[in-house]
């Protein structure tokens, strides 16, 4: 009863799962807040915590990662969703969130945890929303992302925009394959196929990401690929035997999110990557799902190329929405202060990109 923090150890995991898995309404369960999705975050080097409020059989819970600051020697503690998404659940209403925020704020305090960022989750916003409807903080659009109605009638194929139809109709004339390596993480050895299909989407992730010389938080640790592949199911699309393109999707609840994906890009113009995720949506309808989250863009721009390719599968828009707060301004401040010398000292001049906290900001 109460409020407490769970941990992701001992009995502490067993709460934490219940929670996750049984307890909060069948509508709501998400990947995010799953005991294995945020076993991951531990092999980033954070510290993954539950909290609860509870009362009765009633409660609010919001998973979250507790950091280690250290900018040119001034050390701190900062809280963020996992990667992804965040934010409140519960089987109750704002009343209780205001019990459990109230809680929550004097435990930030305790900690000396100097910022907290929190990205809502775009397929449960409104029930997040709800419960924060008398929040004294600032709730904002980030950009929008593409969602896909699984139970919505009628083929998917007939709700694609021509260019994305066009690339599936090419990629069977070149009869690309798609592999599925469906359910790898479940509690039995998996075979030497699966397990080189794995590694070669770890390898390809790597490279790719050197490829676009993509920001530094996207350079993911190989064990955090590997641990996310265990939990999800592992998708490739072959040319001529060959791997074109992968993707992980992360189904939980009634939702699959399409994650992680890579392309080899050898065969550019025969639809790889559109048939790959035609029939990763056509498998996740196949098994009872009722939303397939494709996600926005690299930016938050309307004419950002991959929520411009992504759009081609679905008219059907989310909402994503964060927020931001600093608890000790003081030393939010001195930290930010300190980054920008470093940043000074290191490059010349300060970074320019807007993220949040500022002091955790890298270059453009």
């Amino acid at each position: 009863m109460g409020f407490y923090v769970l941990t992701m150890h001992g009995q502490d995991a067993e709460k934490w799962r219940h929670i996750a898995h049984v307890r909060i309404p069948a509508e709501l369960r998400d990947v995010h807040m799953s005991e294995p999705y945020m076993k991951a975050e531990e092999l980033l080097g954070n510290k993954p915590l539950l909290a609860v409020y509870e009362y009765d059989e009633y409660f609010v819970a919001q998973a979250f990662v507790l950091r280690e600051v250290n900018v040119s020697g001034i050390r701190a503690l900062d809280i963020s969703s996992p990667n992804g998404y965040g934010g409140p659940w519960s089987n109750h209403g704002h009343t209780l969130w205001n019990w459990f925020q109230k809680s929550f704020l004097e435990w930030c305090a305790e900690q000396g945890i100097v910022s907290e960022f929190c990205a809502l989750n775009p397929l449960i916003l409104n029930h997040q929303l709800s419960l924060m409807k008398s929040a004294d903080f600032d709730i904002k659009e980030r950009k929008k992302v593409v969602v896909v109605d699984l139970e919505k009638p009628g083929l998917l194929e007939n709700r694609y925009r021509d260019r994305r139809f066009a690339g599936i109709v090419a990629a069977r004339r070149a009869k690309v394959e798609i592999v599925a390596k469906s359910n790898l993480g479940k509690n039995w050895t998996i075979t030497d196929e699966e397990a080189l299909y794995r590694r070669q989407f770890i390898k390809l992730y790597r490279d790719s990401m050197m490829k676009k010389a993509a920001a530094t938080r996207w350079f993911f640790p190989d064990e955090y690929v590997a641990s996310l592949c265990s939990i999800g199911d592992l998708f490739a699309a072959e040319v001529d035997g060959e791997v074109e393109s992968m993707a992980l999707q992360l189904p939980f609840g009634s939702s699959v999110y399409y994650h992680l994906a890579v392309n080899v890009g050898k065969h550019p113009n025969v639809g790889a990557n559109d048939l790959l995720i035609h029939d990763m949506m056509v498998d996740a309808q196949r098994r009872g799902f009722k939303r397939f989250h494709l996600g926005g863009g690299v930016t938050s721009a309307p004419d950002d190329g991959v929520f411009h390719y992504k759009s081609g599968f679905s008219d059907d828009r989310a909402s994503a929405q964060s927020y931001f707060r600093i608890f000790d301004q003081k030393k939010y401040t001195e930290l930010c202060e300190a980054k920008a010398q470093k940043e000074i000292y290191e490059t010349g001049k300060e970074f320019s990109t807007n993220f949040l906290p500022l002091y955790r900001r890298e270059a453009a």
